[in-house]
């Protein structure tokens, strides 16, 4: 029923509705049986609405009541013409296409004279504008009709990305028609449409665009090596934290044993007021605020109200802690606790894709849990392969039972920030109420009363940490690019602005990514986020196809700077320059058999070229990784990045080595390594093996390269120990 501010408007507007056409009761008698029938030819001669000024015929497409002398609050036109394209004006339709827009008028009719509730005409017409909107996709699909919808068609529609549920509204024309059915001339063959029939919450549509990559890989790195280094030291951070909430309390013990024992306090500001609630308890309960400490329930009061003191005036001077090699006095090691356990919680959502509601109920002793197995894929202590788990379970998983939908796999760097998070909530949950110590998380700010935070304060403490972090936040025309390719409509940032998180991005940005970068496929993505429909999971990774452009794009750069390597090491061969490594050495002693014209025609002078290089490894004939500066292996099979054996690669016929910065640098190590032993009397054969032919194989790579070093010569109580190998001669 429309709504009227006096009753008397209300009234008179009735009668007036009632008395239309000379009946008793227009609006029962006429047209509720018109409406409930949907012969569209009668209905479209019939008033639905009349005063003194206006009436509006139901077959006119914009009902103006602005035009009329209804002026009640919320007043608007009804438009109720369909657009069915962006670039263009209203679209004539056709009678199938009119017979929506009839079903969408009743559904409107229906609200205004016959629905129990009483509606402003606004929102009426956000319920028009939603099913305003459905038709308009539904006529792309070929539906004529309200009544061909069922659950199942909806979801199709969702999967298929024709029905976009990405607003928090976008259910409230579909809803409006569920809630008016024994109003309208057709069934509705749907129940009341949730968020969380496709498995999402309103909250995750504050994060529809993704996080750049370029701040996302910045945040994924940074953060990572943050908590990794302060996984080792979780043990150090749980003791200062303790340390620093023993200080505290004991402080304002002081304080108050002073206020007890007669001394004054002023509170200042915001304390005030607190303050003024507990003394006046205190006086209701003919408690003296100078007890000289002798009445318990002195501190029953205090502890209820929970008043507090200045906090400068708490702060222990001397307070000094030792994380790993760092010194904190009391203000930088609450700045660091702050960033650390921010860092921590968006590694959490950002490295599982779990909500903040799954990662503020996360169980404080089975929140991190890993799995390891053989290589027959059977638990087992001898591990062979590692599964990382964040979890919501109570309880521990293996790989026999039966999980439900809150286990998410994650990275070694994320199951660690859970254990740094544990860390520095522990001394709190420690002092939390009984029915709030199985909660995860703290008010970490809070250091005078513990108490568990709420789910909000999560999200609040995530957003606001790594938007205030140090990140470049400033956007690209590149950022841009990755922006709109996440969401072509998006308007929000452009070219210049300051780009803004909010923590469901993390999930979205992680669907994404995975997607597009074609490391995951949609079923098991749809496992990983806990979807009830592939539709939900098919949403969060809309446009993610995009990225097969990009994909490729990066692919074929990556095959350039791999071809450039190729052909920079032949270049510097036909310069007569040295290249060491099993390969490197096969080619210089083939080309030095055929002599200068070796690179003069033929496929010899075409690995000089960078194109030649693409093609051989675009067609997987050729393959490059790095296995150190300088150092390249040519074996697909390979496995060593970075943390390599010289001994393995001197000679091994996949390898170039371009030049000695690694040799030289891994001599040197071992070398400082043996001196190092030897004083500490902890040199042993196992060691003086490594490192001997550490330095042998290095040596050797600087021989080849012809790289000027003194041998270093081992001493007699060294050699002693290095165990003959075939390595090792």
């Amino acid at each position: 029923m429309l709504f009227f501010e006096q009753p008397q408007d209300m009234d008179s507007t009735i009668n007036t509705m009632r008395s239309i056409d000379d009946k008793d009761d227009y609006l029962q008698q006429i047209l509720l049986p018109a409406l409930l029938l949907g012969d569209w030819e009668e209905l479209d001669r019939m008033v639905v609405y009349q005063d003194k000024k206006k009436s509006i015929l139901f077959g006119e497409d914009i009902w103006a009541f602005r035009e009329s002398d209804y002026k009640e609050k919320g007043i608007t036109n009804l438009d109720f013409n369909i657009k069915l394209e962006q670039a263009k004006n209203v679209t004539a339709l056709h009678q199938n296409e009119r017979h929506t827009l009839n079903q969408m008028k009743c559904a409107a009719l229906a609200d205004m004279w016959f629905s129990t509730k009483h509606l402003e005409l606004t929102s009426i017409n956000n319920k028009k504008n939603s099913l305003r909107n459905d038709i308009a996709q539904f006529i792309k699909r070929g539906i004529t009709s309200f009544e061909e919808l069922n659950q199942e068609h909806l979801e199709t529609l969702v999967e298929e990305g024709w029905y976009d549920i990405s607003k928090s509204y976008c259910f409230i024309g579909l809803n409006a028609l569920v809630h008016l059915q024994g109003l309208l001339p057709f069934k509705v063959n749907f129940s009341h449409q949730t968020h969380t029939m496709y498995n999402v919450r309103p909250d995750e549509q504050k994060g529809k665009l993704v996080i750049p990559p370029r701040i996302y890989y910045a945040a994924l790195t940074g953060y990572s090596e943050d908590i990794v280094k302060a996984y080792g030291l979780r043990d150090e951070i749980e003791q200062a934290v303790e340390l620093m909430i023993s200080l505290y309390n004991d402080e304002i013990k002081n304080q108050i044993l002073k206020i007890r024992s007669g001394c004054s306090y002023n509170p200042i500001g915001d304390y005030k007021k607190l303050w003024k609630r507990f003394t006046q308890a205190l006086d209701s309960e003919g408690v003296a605020l100078v007890d000289k400490g002798e009445d318990p329930r002195w501190m029953q009061i205090f502890i209820s109200i929970q008043p507090r003191f200045h906090s400068k005036s708490l702060t222990p001077m001397s307070f000094k802690v030792h994380i790993g090699n760092t010194c904190y006095n009391w203000a930088d090691f609450r700045r660091y606790l702050k960033r650390l356990n921010t860092k921590a919680l968006w590694l959490c959502l950002a490295l599982s894709g779990m909500r903040v509601d799954e990662l503020y109920k996360m169980s404080p002793v089975y929140g991190a849990q890993k799995i390891t197995f053989d290589k027959d894929g059977f638990e087992s202590e001898i591990s062979k392969e590692t599964i990382y788990f964040l979890t919501t379970r109570q309880s521990k998983i293996t790989l026999s039972s039966q999980t439900k939908n809150d286990t998410f796999v994650t990275t070694e760097a994320g199951w660690k920030a859970f254990y740094v998070i544990n860390a520095i909530n522990t001394p709190y949950r420690n002092r939390f109420a009984e029915n709030s110590n199985f909660r995860l998380l703290a008010n970490i700010k809070d250091i005078a009363y513990c108490n568990r935070i709420g789910k909000s304060g999560v999200h609040h403490m995530i957003g606001i940490g790594f938007n205030n972090d140090k990140f470049d936040f400033t956007l690209t025309a590149e950022d841009i690019g990755y922006l709109q390719a996440s969401d072509p409509n998006q308007t929000t940032f452009k070219r210049g602005d300051i780009f803004h998180f909010a923590p469901h991005q993390t999930r979205r940005s992680l669907a994404y990514y995975l997607i597009g970068y074609e490391l995951c496929s949609f079923p098991a993505l749809k496992q990983q986020f806990s979807h009830l429909s592939m539709a939900m999971t098919r949403w969060y990774a809309r446009n993610a196809h995009s990225f097969e452009k990009l994909y490729s794009e990066i692919r074929k750069e990556r095959f350039t700077q791999q071809a450039e390597i190729f052909a920079r090491i032949y270049q510097k061969m036909a310069n007569g320059e040295r290249i060491a490594g099993g390969k490197g050495q096969a080619a210089l002693t083939e080309i030095s058999r055929e002599g200068e014209s070796y690179f003069e025609n033929g496929v010899s002078k075409r690995k000089l070229s960078i194109d030649y290089w693409i093609d051989r490894l675009s067609h997987g004939k050729e393959h490059l990784h790095a296995v150190a500066p300088g150092m390249y292996c040519t074996n697909t099979q390979c496995s060593m990045r970075i943390n390599i054996d010289l001994s393995e690669c001197v000679d091994c016929e996949y390898d170039f080595i371009e030049n000695a910065v690694y040799a030289e640098s891994s001599r040197m190590d071992a070398m400082r390594n043996i001196e190092f032993l030897k004083e500490n009397h902890e040199l042993n054969s196992s060691s003086a093996t490594k490192y001997f032919m550490q330095v042998k194989a290095a040596e050797t790579i600087m021989d080849d390269l012809e790289f000027e070093h003194e041998k270093y010569e081992f001493a007699d109580d060294v050699l002693s120990l290095v165990i003959e190998t075939t390595l090792v001669a």
